[in-house]
């Protein structure tokens, strides 16, 4: 068995910055019912815990009450990130007999893991008034997370030499379409942009706000902002390149800036197709692509990393459409080795699932590729891959 010699974060920052780390980072994102799966498969105990209440994306309130058990689950699967959050104590939001339940920005949300809008409160949103008369810091208030708690998870993770993600997740667009509804959404970019842009800039500066504290409040120990929108779909992006510049790109710029004042590196989360902004992406900062949705039209890993390697670093691509749901142990084998001797050379890589693992990924699918990840990883073994 190969010995590491870096430190996760050592290993990561390497890695970020075209340079070949010891192995190559791994990184896990799965809907809780799977780490729980996860713990059970590893025989993962712990003493009781005391849950803590978080705010989701999509702003839905929950409680974990496995934080240790997952911790442990991370160390068992070599990941080199910890996530630093900042717990929800603002008031309490309903969840109703029929599932639904109160979230972020006042949307009243329903469904499954990260669920669906069940109304859009700013449908009918006509005039620049219309959005500014909307009770914003009502819904969604700065001062509803515990910072502190924050700062300390920044500070304790840091030290124990992890990469740390900090920041909000900040995405716009999704609370935009779920506001107005994305019909109505896409049809005022063209007939109502005032509004548009009236409604987009509220959001925004939620976050900004929200990112000033977190930044200043994890000064020091945080590595990277990790924020995510989606703009693609399967063959394309959901809008035209100007309108995403019209109307989206200036706030992530003003985020990414923010997060760069701080000593920062950025990583941007984006679904599907959108290889047709990562020319944008790369002008405005951006250091790491996730999460490389590879069957999308012009995702590609390859030819990504051969196209924009040299700017870019790729956080992702373990294909969660097709063969992690679907292949043998073999197909997500094969496909680990793949990608590490197409993608890994050179630094620029971040092995993870190219899309959230969900509970209908066989478990013996996702711990084969954690346990390949790891054994042929270290680039000493890449390099000598055929």
């Amino acid at each position: 068995m190969m010995r590491e010699t870096l430190s996760p974060r050592e290993r990561v920052l390497k890695a970020i910055n075209h340079e070949e780390p010891d192995r190559v980072p791994i990184d896990i994102s799965a809907v809780d019912e799977v780490m729980d799966a996860l713990i059970e498969y590893y025989g993962i105990k712990t003493e009781d815990e005391k849950s803590t209440t978080y705010m989701g994306a999509d702003g839905r309130v929950f409680e974990r009450k496995k934080n240790q058990a997952q911790l442990l689950l991370l160390e068992k699967l070599h990941v080199d990130f910890r996530w630093a959050w900042a717990p929800y104590i603002g008031p309490e939001l309903q969840t109703y007999p029929d599932g639904s339940r109160d979230g972020l920005f006042g949307i009243k949300r329903g469904g499954f893991f990260f669920g669906y809008a069940l109304e859009h409160p700013l449908k009918d949103a006509q005039t620049v008034r219309d959005i500014e008369a909307y009770p914003w810091n009502e819904y969604a208030n700065v001062d509803h997370y515990d910072y502190d708690q924050f700062a300390r998870e920044c500070r304790d993770f840091h030290e124990a030499g992890y990469a740390v993600y900090g920041g909000p997740w900040a995405p716009i667009a999704f609370w935009a379409m779920d506001l107005m509804g994305m019909d109505t959404l896409m049809v005022a970019m063209y007939d109502n942009p005032e509004v548009v842009n009236a409604l987009i800039g509220k959001i925004s500066d939620f976050y900004y706000r929200q990112a000033e504290i977190m930044f200043q409040k994890g000064k020091g120990f945080i590595d990277i902002f990790f924020m995510g929108d989606d703009y693609g779909v399967q063959n394309g992006l959901m809008m035209s390149r100007n309108l995403w510049k019209k109307f989206f790109a200036p706030h992530l710029e003003r985020l990414w800036k923010l997060a760069k004042s701080h000593g920062l590196k950025v990583q941007l989360h984006s679904c599907g197709s959108v290889r047709e902004l990562i020319p944008d992406f790369i002008a405005m900062g951006l250091d790491v692509l996730d999460p490389i949705q590879v069957r999308a039209r012009g995702m590609e890993p390859e030819e990504l990393k051969r196209n924009y390697g040299s700017w870019l670093a790729f956080h992702g691509s373990m294909d969660t459409q097709e063969t992690l749901p679907f292949g043998s142990t073999k197909d997500i084998r094969k496909e680990v080795l793949h990608r590490l001797k197409t993608m890994a050379p050179g630094g620029g890589f971040i092995l993870s699932p190219s899309q959230h693992l969900l509970t209908e990924i066989p478990l013996e699918n996702i711990v084969t590729m954690y346990e390949t990840a790891y054994e042929y990883g270290f680039y000493s073994v890449i390099h000598k891959m055929k």
